[in-house]
């Protein structure tokens, strides 16, 4: 509706949800990797999780400014939009089951202590902690 009526503020808001999808359920897409991977195939599978989000990433930017230009493209566009969505159900349908890694683990509700906790955890180790905060850069920029 707010591509449709072209209202701003609905794009805003658009936005700031379809960031907080992408910051809930990013970290997901990582968490079930080491139920599934042995422990030398970790960084080559979180390679490929993080290549076939910038692939997907720019082909939806690409593939949506060369389809808006055409005078059907908000219907090629919807059309597209439905279309992947159903592929993504049916792919998920074939994700391995995965249980909880651990089943004792107490979830801190909080985000800014959780955060902090994060931190004062990785910070010893410079290696990771810079890593964490060169992702962190490159996607908040």
């Amino acid at each position: 509706a707010a591509f449709t009526f072209l209202n701003l503020w609905g794009l805003v808001a658009l936005l700031f949800f379809m960031g907080a999808q992408s910051a809930f359920f990013g970290p997901l897409k990582f968490s079930i990797l080491p139920q599934h991977l042995n422990e030398d195939e970790l960084v080559a599978g979180n390679g490929l999780v993080s290549a076939g989000t910038y692939i997907a990433i720019l082909t939806g930017t690409l593939c949506g400014g060369l389809l808006i230009l055409r005078p059907e493209g908000r219907a090629l566009i919807s059309a597209g939009v439905v279309c992947v969505a159903v592929a993504g159900f049916i792919s998920s349908l074939f994700i391995p089951k995965a249980g909880p890694s651990v089943a004792c683990m107490k979830i801190d509700w909080n985000p800014l202590r959780s955060t902090m906790g994060i931190i004062s955890y990785v910070r010893p180790n410079v290696t990771v902690f810079r890593s964490i905060l060169g992702i962190s850069w490159f996607w908040f920029l």
